[in-house]
């Protein structure tokens, strides 16, 4: 049974605090002020076989998936994301981030910027396997208005929008994710609107967990041990 939360339309912390509306509200307003704004150029692309500590970087939207053969998290961030897949206990973490801020920094497969179109591959021992296929794609004014509301249309019909900016404004920056989680796969697809630079970055990745793999959950605590990993 797959749980995935939050699809929809959403600002930058309502997930965090569904109930406090004032505090919402401030956010919104202080949001265009208070963002270290993030360029299309400084997006660096970097895959770990550890998992990422959420307070190392400004979450604005989390979504989490329970599989029978895994357990993910996706983190919409200021610019990028950030994708935990856990089979057993091997981790393959996907960051798209800020070149200054990429994190962690142990760990490391592979680490590269986002220029044009990129690929990466990785397999573990074990089998876990992960492919992803990535762009920044600079258009023409005219070009990136017509691309930029058909994502948008996309986004809210199917997937999570985060949206940056003021609500008068024709064009905000934009992140949206969008999942499909099956027994032993998990697709994620990421685009990150940069309206200023007239460029989008795009992410399709794949993250598969081997054949004859047993149901796990998420890590067992301290005083889990020797107990039956739950149904």
């Amino acid at each position: 049974m797959v749980n995935v939360r939050g699809f929809g339309r959403i600002w930058p912390g309502d997930s965090a605090e569904p109930n406090n509306l004032a505090a919402v509200s401030k956010r919104r307003q202080l949001m265009s002020m208070s963002e270290q704004r993030v360029c299309v150029g400084d997006l660096q692309f970097g895959l770990y076989n550890r998992p990422a500590h959420p307070e190392l970087f400004k979450i604005d939207h989390r979504q989490d998936i329970e599989e029978r053969m895994y357990w993910a998290s996706v983190w919409l961030i200021e610019g990028g994301h950030v994708v935990t897949f856990c089979w057993k206990k091997q981790f393959m973490v996907e960051v798209l981030g800020p070149t200054d801020g990429l994190r962690p920094r142990n760990g490391v497969l592979q680490k590269f910027p986002l220029r044009g179109e990129r690929t990466c591959r990785q397999c573990c021992e074990e089998g876990l396997r992960y492919v992803m296929a990535g762009q920044v794609e600079r258009m023409s004014k005219k070009v990136f208005g017509s691309v930029y509301e058909d994502v948008l249309a996309r986004a809210q019909s199917r997937g999570t929008l985060v949206l940056h900016g003021r609500t008068d404004m024709a064009e905000s920056r934009f992140a949206y994710v969008e999942i499909e989680a099956r027994e032993r796969e998990l697709h994620v697809t990421a685009c990150h609107a940069f309206p200023e630079e007239l460029a989008m970055a795009k992410t399709q990745s794949i993250f598969k967990a081997p054949a004859k793999s047993r149901q796990v959950g998420k890590p067992a605590k301290k005083s889990d041990r020797g107990r039956s990993p739950k149904q």
